[in-house]
């Protein structure tokens, strides 16, 4: 996996999407550190921490789609955004199903 910058990636965009994730992705885990450490005082553990993952995951999932740095950018070469209504025109040319003639 190529593990250089985008083409037309700044430092200072490298930066402020690196504290981005930092600043939100941190604050999201503790607080839902702290949300399943009540939430376990009233339920078992395994019960309170199951909502938790998920709403935090969703949560960090919104924050990190709503990021500047991720909305102004098009995804690299080769990298498109893959839905289930369009994954056969995503996957790589020798993957992709052959038109029938």
């Amino acid at each position: 996996m190529d593990q250089s910058p985008r083409p037309g990636t700044t430092p200072s965009a490298l930066t402020s999407s690196f504290l981005h994730f930092v600043t939100f992705g941190g604050g999201v885990g503790l607080a839902s550190g702290a949300a399943v450490a009540v939430l376990a005082g009233l339920l078992p553990f395994a019960v309170a921490n199951a909502p938790v993952a998920a709403v935090s995951t969703v949560l960090a999932t919104e924050l990190r789609a709503a990021s500047p740095s991720v909305r102004n950018s098009d995804p690299p070469p080769g990298e498109a955004c893959c839905t289930a209504a369009s994954a056969t025109t995503c996957d790589p040319p020798e993957r992709r199903p052959r038109p029938t003639a």
